[in-house]
């Protein structure tokens, strides 16, 4: 399980010198689809009981459904790997806000 999901969060970070999940400091896993209660939406909607495959907390904590993972290893040309998804957060996270992207610098980004 460990090999399995760092391999796919490395992806992300492949080419970059830095520690960038060092905040991270809890991955659950769950055998089964994650149902999340009482979630907040963009629009400040709360849906309840909702089913997800993942989640990252700012706390530092990502929540991943373990089929859902495999599945997203299994199949890359589908656009759904939740590991990815999740990780993704976290770096966008790495200054302190889930704000919508990532706080590398112009240059950072004219590399991608």
């Amino acid at each position: 399980m460990r090999v399995t999901i760092a391999g796919q969060a490395g992806l992300l970070v492949l080419g970059h010198a830095g520690f960038y999940f060092d905040r991270l400091k809890t991955i659950l896993i769950f055998a089964e689809t994650i149902i999340g209660r009482n979630l907040a939406q963009e629009d400040g909607t709360v849906e309840q009981d909702q089913a997800i495959s993942g989640a990252a907390w700012r706390a530092g904590v990502v929540s991943l459904s373990w089929p859902h993972v495999l599945a997203g290893g299994r199949h890359a040309s589908d656009g759904h790997n939740v590991v990815l998804h999740e990780f993704a957060h976290v770096l966008d996270g790495i200054d302190g806000e889930m704000g919508g992207s990532p706080p590398f610098g112009d240059r950072e980004l004219e590399k991608r």
